[in-house]
């Protein structure tokens, strides 16, 4: 279900992308909780996604993505690899790409990065 870019991709380097068939799925900040943004969220190198059932107002099927992370970056331009804080986030909803920015504006992500 995940899959990983070529290693040239500098661009997706480090981050998987998900895919069920032919569809590939995204975060978005819609379904994140107040206060975290789509850009602090890792998953594991190693991620499981099970089916997270069907969307009515998405007329979709979902995903979930377990054992998501929420890096919280320092306010130091350059850190040193691993110091940044990391805290567990739980599961991620992820819905067909080709549904986002259906229910609000906000951030979208196909690639996801990996701790």
């Amino acid at each position: 279900m995940f899959e990983q870019a070529h290693p040239w991709v500098d661009a997706a380097r480090g981050a998987l992308a998900l895919r069920r068939g032919p569809v590939y799925y995204c975060i978005e900040q819609a379904d994140l909780p107040d206060g975290i943004r789509l850009e602090d969220v890792v998953i594991p190198a190693e991620p499981v996604a099970i089916q997270g059932g069907h969307d009515e107002a998405l007329v979709a099927p979902t995903l979930t993505v377990e054992g998501a992370r929420l890096r919280r970056p320092s306010a130091a331009l350059y850190e040193t690899p691993g110091s940044a804080a990391v805290a567990d986030l739980g599961a991620l909803r992820a819905i067909p790409y080709f549904r986002w920015a259906n229910r609000a504006p906000g951030a979208m992500r196909v690639w996801l990065p990996t701790v």
